[in-house]
């Protein structure tokens, strides 16, 4: 997670005890950064729009992107740290509107979490993303689907 605030010993008391609250521990500072990489991610939405699903990829990586995938009617575009905003000038000038074009982490492997431990993450999640000094939140939890559709 990324956290911006005025006082450290506050935050990091929160933080300390949604985790614990969660069934969880805190590592110390950066313990855990190594498993993610720091990527641009574009997002395009196409709700209600006519588009060419191929035309959308080779545009993409024709500007620089690394990766992109097709979720329904929005893609998900990810980039080289360095290129995000490159990217992103060159779709918005193909005539493509950029839903969001955002610094991430990445995780580089992800973790399979059963559907007991599922409630117990998204519980987490949700606790630090409603923390006023919590700007983002990353994860690599790869959650249980049936247990988040029957949340």
């Amino acid at each position: 997670m990324e956290t911006l605030t005025d006082n450290r010993n506050r935050t990091i008391g929160d933080v300390r005890h949604a985790f614990t609250k969660c069934g969880g521990n805190v590592g110390t500072d950066g313990s855990v950064a190594w498993m993610f990489e720091r990527k641009g991610e574009i997002t395009l939405d196409f709700e209600g729009k006519a588009f060419d699903e191929d035309e959308v990829m080779m545009t993409a990586i024709d500007a620089g992107a690394e990766d992109v995938e097709r979720d329904g009617e929005r893609f998900f575009i990810t980039t080289a740290l360095t290129d995000l905003y490159p990217v992103r000038e060159k779709l918005e000038a193909a005539g493509y509107t950029v839903e969001e074009a955002k610094l991430a982490r990445v995780p580089s492997t992800m973790i399979a979490v059963d559907a007991a431990t599922t409630p117990q993450v998204v519980r987490l999640i949700e606790l630090l993303e409603d923390n006023d000094d919590v700007q983002h939140v990353f994860h690599n939890a790869d959650l249980d689907q049936g247990a988040l559709e029957s949340m």
